[in-house]
């Protein structure tokens, strides 16, 4: 019974601020899983299959879970206020998602939704996106880590790399058949 009066006061605390700030944060976590499957396709790390057990496809296949997690809480949370039309929104994803962000904009964008949550009292949410603000932000120092080293051990293999991935991600963000 008490989880039911949570559940409630849960949704009345929902109502306070836009669903589209949420919506949008479930935006971004649903594209990140797809960026795992694209640079894994890349010559340069080979794990078309997803098996491999090099350190890089071990950790891309652990950041690909955590990214499906935060996606999986937001879009459970926002299904369980009742106040979504749930396929609506994941019809939108589907268009959306070859926008992509990056991790900072992600991290400020979980970021002020856990504040945002909290100024209106939604303790649960405030945390939720807490966290994930949090894993974007370690994210966001990986990447920026691992790009450095590339630069420092092949200057030019990550230039061509880099621009490599910056024109595919450009020629591929609009080749979505939904």
């Amino acid at each position: 019974m008490a989880s039911m009066t949570n559940l409630d006061n849960f949704k009345k605390e929902l109502r306070k601020y836009p669903f589209v700030v949420l919506v949008g944060n479930i935006v971004t976590e649903e594209a990140l899983p797809s960026y795992h499957s694209s640079i894994n396709g890349t010559e340069i790390f080979h794990d078309k299959a997803g098996v491999d057990d090099t350190p890089w496809s071990i950790w891309a296949r652990g950041w690909s879970a955590e990214e499906n997690r935060h996606g999986d809480l937001l879009n459970k949370y926002l299904y369980l206020s009742g106040r979504v039309d749930m396929k609506q929104v994941e019809t939108t994803i589907q268009y959306l998602i070859a926008a992509g962000m990056v991790k900072r904009e992600t991290a400020i964008i979980h970021g002020n939704t856990a504040s945002l949550a909290k100024q209106h009292g939604d303790a649960n949410l405030a945390q939720i996106c807490g966290i994930i603000a949090a894993n974007e932000k370690r994210h966001e120092s990986a990447y920026t880590k691992m790009a450095g080293k590339f630069f420092e051990l092949d200057p030019n293999g990550m230039f061509i790399a880099l621009a490599y991935m910056m024109r595919e991600e450009n020629r591929d963000a609009f080749s979505f058949n939904v």
